[in-house]
């Protein structure tokens, strides 16, 4: 995992002991008005729904056609987007990636709590995340959070993708199968090439996870990874993890 950039002051686990004098992690309910949104390339027709820790920057920079190389924040550039619940997905064609439900919540303690310069600790929540809390109990908090006072960087990815209960998207690409899968993309809209994702593959998940928070993870994210086809592959953790236990 790439290391982040120092803060400039030591602000982040001080906003959240400001929060945590408030009680019942009562600012979490601000999350409840936050809503998907999609970006809308007008001249391709194309549309796509962003999920954090799934390469959305990434793709971002490509469809702005900015290279890697280039020191611009690509937060800071504006696109067309519009609400999920504004949007007529019959006037486009429109894609958005998912990731295995494990991988992203690995992803995002490594990058937001283990870090030695966190970004952030979800500062809505208090004192309930803190730098460098093991894994298990971070899983453990995120699964106690229901999705609509969830983080949008553990909120369950098909709530970025549904409307009126149907799944948007008319492409869903895997992070796991980034580069392929983007080509498909590519070859129908000279949307330009993306950055390698291959840190997934160094992963030991498994080395991460004991039986009881797999269990957590199952429970929350269960239509994510019906859903998007991830049981195989989360079988496959659990049948090793048993095993190491045995």
């Amino acid at each position: 995992m790439s290391k982040a950039t120092p803060p400039k002051t030591s602000t982040v686990p001080l906003l959240n002991m400001l929060v945590a004098r408030f009680p019942f992690q009562s600012l979490s309910y601000a999350y409840y008005f936050s809503q998907p949104r999609v970006i809308l390339m007008e001249q391709l027709k194309l549309a796509y729904i962003p999920i954090p820790k799934i390469a959305h920057t990434s793709i971002k920079r490509a469809i702005a056609k900015i290279p890697e190389d280039k020191k611009i924040k690509i937060h800071q550039v504006p696109f067309k987007n519009v609400p999920l619940k504004d949007f007529d997905p019959r006037e486009y064609y429109t894609f958005s990636f998912v990731r295995n439900p494990l991988m992203r919540l690995i992803s995002l303690y490594e990058r937001n709590v283990n870090e030695e310069y966190p970004q952030h600790l979800f500062h809505l929540y208090g004192n309930t995340f803190k730098h460098k809390m093991s894994f298990t109990d971070f899983v453990t908090e995120v699964c106690n959070i229901p999705d609509n006072r969830a983080d949008k960087h553990f909120r369950s990815q098909h709530w970025f993708l549904e409307l009126e209960k149907d799944i948007v998207p008319d492409f869903i690409g895997r992070f796991e199968n980034m580069e392929s899968d983007w080509e498909i993309l590519n070859k129908k809209y000279d949307l330009g090439s993306i950055q390698k994702h291959n840190a997934s593959s160094k992963v030991n998940i498994e080395s991460y996870f004991t039986p009881k928070t797999l269990d957590l993870v199952l429970k929350r994210y269960q239509k994510d990874i019906t859903l998007f086809g991830y049981e195989k592959e989360i079988e496959v953790v659990f049948s090793n993890l048993f095993e190491k236990e045995a």
